[in-house]
């Protein structure tokens, strides 16, 4: 039984529950935090922490785009809203409010699939309610249903959104207001003579449809731009493209959207490689679909991440380019995931890695890093997700198929593939590991009990001078297992997050 190559039980520990789920990341807003204590040198960062929406330079033009969805779960139903039409027009004249003061405003709406990828995360965000589907139409009552219930379903979220996409219009065009609504595959100004064909895209997400926004916003001459969306991945995503993006760009986030973020000193502050690292990164490190390592948090990462060298930075750039992962991107990712669990390590295999901590650090198997059967469908689908991410830009992205990325079908819904072959033999359930300590493994030894020798995974190391119970052909030890990777003295994430 090979330690390097096998998991300990039938789903790796460090990526997988018992309940045989991926670990969702649950705490991606530490990366905010993380990414602005880096613009703190910056001198315009103090100034630019908070910005009142009504003092914004006059002489500039200045654009918000709104994530809609993120709108409407802030959104505070009167008690006299009794139709979807009086919702759907009350939602409306609040937006215009709120941001009627901006030269042009865009509202974001994400696409619903029916066999998305999301599904998973969005039903763990629902606590395990089973949502309830409701047909929208103007006539409908919705005075005695919450928002919450409202929005729960996926084809009541795709209904409503159409519904109200249609009253925004109307509404701001009476208010001679420029706003542009993207939902579904559409988009549609309120400017009848407008031409927004650019901006109608095949993509699922609000998060890169907002940066396909963003960048038409520079290349039509606006001057600042202001993201209100409370998603993480959007300033990762918008740190990427701020070279295409208008001089002066920020983000409200947080609950409500009301925490402003000054961007460009911190892609000041990341340098140009960095910032096209960063949405590999995330990817890696936990996001909607591609899980995260239990007990290795955004902080953690986020160190591995700083001290590791351009070449890994250069992967994790180019991640999600193409339809497979390049294999030197893998070398690469692997590479990181080693410095992540032994930091400063040379080894850049994760089997060694594993081998080492079990044997010298005694690593529970849930603190060991996953196998390379394990890693490689992670890493697949830190690549899709990358490969969304990467094609923001693109009206009609070609992803490469979730089947190939990680993914495997379990009727009409997809499930994350844990281990490419088995995660482990039949013999490893058998396998175990003595304690003793100066009594040379003598009865009651764990070892003997099984009827096993005593091997290097022990306390005793099976070594002649403290053991009886070693085998005679396994007493050589290598020299070089001795003395790799000294420095292990956070090998484990105590737990930053």
């Amino acid at each position: 039984m090979n330690i390097s190559n096998f998991e300990f039980s039938a789903l790796p520990k460090a990526l997988f529950g018992p309940d045989g789920k991926m670990y969702h990341c649950n705490a991606k807003s530490k990366l905010v935090g993380i990414l602005e204590s880096l613009a703190k040198d910056e001198s315009n960062t103090e100034k630019s922490s908070q910005v009142p929406n009504g003092q914004l330079e006059s002489e500039s033009k200045k654009a918000a785009i709104l994530d809609g969805m993120a709108f409407l779960h802030t959104y505070f139903k009167p008690t006299h809203i009794k139709t979807c039409e009086d919702l759907c027009i009350d939602i409306s004249k609040k937006i215009l409010l709120k941001f009627g003061h901006y030269n042009e405003v865009h509202v974001v709406f994400d696409t619903y699939f029916s066999d998305s990828l999301k599904k998973d995360a969005r039903e763990n965000r629902s606590q395990g309610k089973d949502p309830v589907q409701y047909r929208i139409s103007a006539e409908m009552k919705v005075g005695s249903i919450s928002m919450a219930r409202l929005l729960a379903h996926e084809k009541t979220k795709d209904e409503i959104t159409a519904f109200l996409a249609e009253k925004i219009l109307k509404i701001t065009s009476e208010a001679k207001k420029k706003f542009i609504v993207s939902w579904r595959d559409k988009a549609q100004s309120s400017e009848d003579l407008a031409d927004v064909s650019s901006l109608c895209t095949t993509q699922e997400e609000a998060d890169t449809k907002i940066i396909l926004h963003a960048v038409y916003l520079a290349s039509n001459g606006l001057d600042i731009t202001h993201i209100f969306s409370p998603d993480t991945d959007v300033m990762v995503l918008a740190l990427r493209r701020i070279p295409r993006l208008t001089p002066q760009v920020g983000i409200f986030l947080g609950q409500g959207m009301k925490k402003f973020v000054d961007l460009i000193p911190i892609f000041n502050a990341l340098g140009p490689l960095k910032a096209s690292a960063l949405p590999g990164l995330h990817a890696l490190s936990g996001a909607d679909i591609t899980g995260s390592f239990i007990n290795k948090g955004k902080l953690k990462w986020w160190k591995t991440f700083i001290d590791a060298g351009d070449d890994i930075h250069e992967a994790l750039a180019k991640l999600g380019t193409g339809s497979s992962l390049d294999e030197e991107i893998r070398q690469r990712l692997e590479e990181l995931v080693c410095k992540l669990y032994i930091p400063k390590t040379a080894l850049k295999d994760v089997g060694e890695v594993r081998w080492w901590l079990f044997t010298k650090k005694q690593c529970q198997d849930e603190n060991l890093p996953p196998t390379r059967g394990a890693l490689d469908p992670a890493f697949l689908r830190a690549h899709l997700q990358a490969s969304i991410w990467r094609q923001d830009l693109k009206q009609n992205p070609e992803l490469p198929p979730a089947l190939n990325c990680g993914w495997k079908k379990n009727g009409e819904n997809f499930e994350p593939i844990p281990c490419v072959g088995p995660c482990v033999p039949e013999v490893a359930m058998e396998l175990c590991r003595c304690n003793c300590g100066q009594k040379r493994c003598a009865p009651p030894c764990t070892c003997r009990a099984h009827n096993l020798k005593c091997t290097e995974m022990c306390k005793c190391e099976g070594k002649l001078d403290l053991c009886d119970n070693f085998d005679i052909e396994d007493e050589d030890d290598d020299d070089e297992e001795r003395t790799m990777c000294s420095d292990t003295s956070d090998s484990s994430d105590d737990g930053e997050e």
